[in-house]
């Protein structure tokens, strides 16, 4: 003859809860193993970081411009001239940028960052301009290449 405890733990509410407590258990080394993927995530994303940092941020190219200041004198209602000082920026009629970009791969410790190299090269020409339809009376001619 079966005693209590036997019919009881031979019931489904005992192998229901045996199974709920074996759950719980096996939560706690997922939980475990999620949290160290997102510190790894997080430190990779600091290290690629970091890296980065080293080397340099993001960059920006613009083409040359040509800047050449100028004065205009005009006369205010009681004929007393004044001076006003304007820049003409002129860009390029034709411009050809050549590229190449070379990606390479840099470590540190366990993971690694893909940083860029480039060699960039520009080639162009400024069309002729006619200085006196433009009406400056006098100018300084100046040119910028801004990078």
């Amino acid at each position: 003859m079966e005693t209590p405890t036997e019919k009881f733990t031979q019931s489904l509410t005992f192998k229901g809860i045996i199974i709920f407590v074996l759950i719980l258990i096996l939560l706690i080394p997922g939980t475990m193993i999620q949290n160290l993927i997102k510190e790894r995530q997080e430190r990779s994303r600091e290290t690629v970081q970091k890296i980065n940092d080293k080397w340099s941020s993001s960059q920006t190219l613009c083409a040359p411009l040509l800047l050449i200041p100028y004065t205009t004198t005009t006369y205010d209602n009681n004929k007393k001239p004044y001076h006003e000082e304007h820049t003409l920026y002129i860009t390029p009629k034709e411009l050809n940028i050549y590229t190449s970009i070379i990606p390479e791969e840099r470590h540190y410790g366990i993971y690694k960052a893909i940083l860029y190299k480039s060699d960039i090269q520009f080639k162009g020409n400024f069309s002729s301009i006619l200085f006196y339809s433009l009406k400056i009376s006098h100018y300084f001619l100046e040119a910028y290449s801004y990078l």
